[in-house]
């Protein structure tokens, strides 16, 4: 994950270790190895001065971990709830942590507010700064749910989708639906609340990954499930802008924008599969304008 101004990178790996580096000098900051088990997700808070990471331990118990985004020394932990994990989110304003997976719940503070079973890849995300929340309601459909003390109620209904993603612009004034399944596979919508507007885009790729809408709700990046390449695509059409590969790539991993949607960040495999000698890890930045990769440094 990358902070909001892009000079912080941080990463995680299945064996339980957290990196972070200082992109415009491309120098690590540090290195933590102390969570007891698979990283499953990581996310800065609001103010970007911690983060936080989701392990799940053999047992099935997830551990959620608040750390300094300085130096990721710990600040408190916790149990949260139990089996796999699709992601985790803050609220923009309240710093709320939303856990999200087969049995996803939302936190104010260390004190889990709201349950919700849900299958897993089903998204829940807050948008923008009120209380809407994008998940599952009583019936299992995806919809804009409002929060409160008795529970969650459904604002309005949104296009049913499969193993859905979720992302938004940087005002949260545009969001992104994409499925890698369905009839729909991806749903731009804009002005959060009850008269959100849908528009669903004519699909160009299917089964992609890791989708990103851009700051200015614009474009949107995605990784092809079975390729190794990134994707650009303009977002009100959907039409393909640009293919993103470096010579040597083997597998995309994860990527974000950064500068303002001027570039973006992404991880990578390179020169062979993981396992093999002559495998290395990148961070690497793409110009998005000539689609170059313009710099990188190894990961790990």
């Amino acid at each position: 994950t990358v902070s909001r101004d892009g000079t912080k990178v941080l990463t995680a790996d299945f064996d339980g270790v957290v990196r972070a580096y200082d992109l415009p000098s491309r120098r690590p900051m540090f290195e933590d190895s102390t969570h007891g088990g698979v990283i499953r997700a990581i996310a800065f808070t609001p103010d970007e001065r911690r983060f936080a990471t989701v392990a799940v331990m053999q047992d099935g118990r997830q551990i959620i971990a608040i750390r300094d985004a300085k130096t990721g020394a710990l600040v408190h932990s916790c149990l949260g709830g139990t089996r796999a994990i699709s992601e985790v989110r803050f609220h923009p304003v309240t710093g709320d942590l939303f856990v999200g997976g087969a049995l996803s719940k939302v936190w104010l503070g260390k004190v889990p507010a709201w349950e919700m079973a849900t299958l897993m890849r089903r998204i829940g995300a807050f948008w923008r700064s009120d209380d809407v929340f994008i998940g599952p309601g009583k019936d299992g459909q995806l919809g804009l749910l409002k929060l409160t003390p008795a529970g969650t109620e459904t604002v309005s209904a949104l296009p049913q989708m499969r193993n859905v993603q979720f992302s938004a612009s940087t005002d949260g004034g545009t969001a992104l639906l994409a499925s890698s399944l369905g009839v729909v596979p991806y749903c731009l919508m804009r002005n959060p609340g009850p008269a959100v507007e849908t528009t669903s885009i004519p699909p160009r790729k299917r089964c992609l990954l890791s989708v990103r809408l851009g700051p200015e709700g614009g474009r949107f990046i995605a990784r092809d499930e079975f390729s190794a390449q990134f994707y650009l695509f303009e977002a009100e059409t959907g039409t393909l802008e640009a293919e993103l590969k470096a010579k040597g790539q083997i597998r995309a991993n994860d990527l974000a924008w950064i500068d303002g949607g001027k570039s973006a960040l992404s991880l990578l495999t390179m020169h062979a599969e993981r396992g093999n000698a002559e495998c290395e890890e990148w961070i690497a930045v793409w110009d998005l304008t000539t689609h170059q990769m313009v710099r990188h440094c190894k990961n790990g």
